[in-house]
């Protein structure tokens, strides 16, 4: 086995173990040794995060696509940590990217959940204007809330396409949907469907 092909394994067990701090020094390691495969600053950079160190991966994430701007791991880890910074549809950006390079079910599931936050986001203005009684700008919010809603839906199935499970969450954005088009949604039920959304799965 070579030197590389050693700290790649060692980095990986760290990792998995929880233990970042020593992963990190593992890939910076493989960064000086291999500078120019865009997976050691990516695996750099899912350390980073893990230690709060956002603002550090994105600037690795980065440094990755610079290198090669078609591997599209460098868009995943990229989006996980624009979420983490709240800057979702930047991170919906990333995501998008990662998909027209290399579809994969896990990239799907990621951007639903964007788009399923950003869904959750325009329910809480329903609420809002609807209990102010502003009824045009609780529509508009209701109609936002459902686009968004729709397209979470949409990557979903693309991502069982692939392999991964999601009925249940697929199951609770129809709901939601389903009672936004049909007759829209009351100030009860709106606070039900963005409790429902809450507990689905989170980046």
């Amino acid at each position: 086995m070579s030197k590389i092909d050693s700290l790649e394994d060692q980095a990986e067990t760290l990792f998995m173990s929880g233990n970042h701090s020593a992963a990190l020094q593992v890939c910076e390691q493989l960064i000086k040794l291999d500078p120019d495969n865009p997976l050691n600053w990516v695996k750099a950079a899912s350390n980073l995060q893990e230690l709060g160190r956002v603002n550090d991966a994105i600037r690795y994430c980065d440094e990755a696509i610079s290198i090669d701007p078609k591997e599209s791991f460098s868009f995943i880890e990229k989006g996980i940590c624009l979420v983490l910074l709240g800057e979702i549809s930047e991170a919906i950006g990333a995501y998008s990217r990662s998909i027209e390079l290399s579809p994969c079910a896990h990239a799907f599931s990621l951007r639903a959940i964007c788009y399923m936050r950003k869904g959750v986001q325009e329910l809480r203005l329903c609420v809002e204007f609807l209990r102010r009684g502003v009824v045009d700008k609780k529509t508009s919010h209701e109609k936002l809330a459902v686009e968004e809603l729709k397209k979470a839906v949409s990557d979903l199935r693309r991502a069982e396409d692939l392999g991964e499970e999601n009925d249940d969450t697929i199951d609770l954005l129809l709901a939601a949907i389903q009672q936004a088009e049909e007759r829209g949604l009351r100030a009860d039920e709106l606070e039900q469907a963005v409790a429902a959304l809450g507990g689905a799965p989170s980046a």
